[in-house]
Parts: C-alpha cells; structure tokens; sequence
C-alpha cells in the first residue's frame, strides 16, 4: 500500500506518491517508509526505481524530505544504473545539514570515479 492507502502495482506504482503528492506530509512519509526498508532489507535496482528523477520544481519540497531524499540517494546510488542522479547544488537554499548530506550522497556515488588513477607516465628529467 501507498502511503495514502492504494494498493501498490510493483515498486514504480508508488513512484507518483513520492514524487508528486500535494502534501508535503504524505510524501515526507513515503520517503521515510521508503528508507526505513532500505536499510532493513538492503539496496536494490527495484528499490532505487522508486526515488524521483528530479527533486526540483514544484511540488516544493521541505527540508526534511530532501535530508531523506540525500540518504535515499546515498544508499540507492549504485542501483541507479544510466539513471542521471540529482546535483548537489539543488540543495543550495536549504540548512546547512541538508546540503552536507547531499554533498555526502554524491561522494559516496560518484568517489570511484572521481578518484580513478591516472596512466603511469614517465617523469620528466
């Protein structure tokens, strides 16, 4: 069941429900729902379809549910696959802690890659 008490069609049925929901409470919830199984039964590809492909634009979202957001991404990040993942910067207006853990949530995805070696080159004499 969907936070508002749907019945669920397989995980990108809910998809709406997190995305575009009127109320910040219902979506705030989902989100909660949503990590809380997360982190009991681990990441997953089906899991990670169910975070929205942009956290901007309206409806706008609150503080508290880009902080859950940042973590959901921060945990789902691997399971994305081609999906585009949000930039940091969309937390630019938010407090302090909101935009560290979206800082954190793009690291910990993208730390691998940014942090590749490079070819061994002969050095210069």
């Amino acid at each position: 069941m969907t936070p508002t008490g749907t019945p669920m069609e397989g995980p990108a049925a809910a998809r709406p429900e997190l995305d575009g929901h009127g109320d910040a409470r219902v979506r705030y919830l989902g989100l909660t729902l949503l990590a809380e199984r997360v982190l009991a039964e681990g990441g997953s590809d089906q899991l990670a379809l169910l975070l929205p492909e942009s956290v901007e634009g309206p409806p706008e979202r609150t503080p508290e549910e880009m902080l859950v957001l940042a973590g959901l991404y921060a945990r789902l990040g691997p399971y994305l696959g081609a999906r585009r993942r949000p930039s940091w910067r969309v937390a630019d207006h938010l407090p302090v802690r909101v935009r560290i853990a979206w800082l954190r949530a793009v690291r910990d995805v993208t730390a691998t890659d940014a942090h590749r070696c490079a070819p061994a080159r002969a050095l210069p004499r």
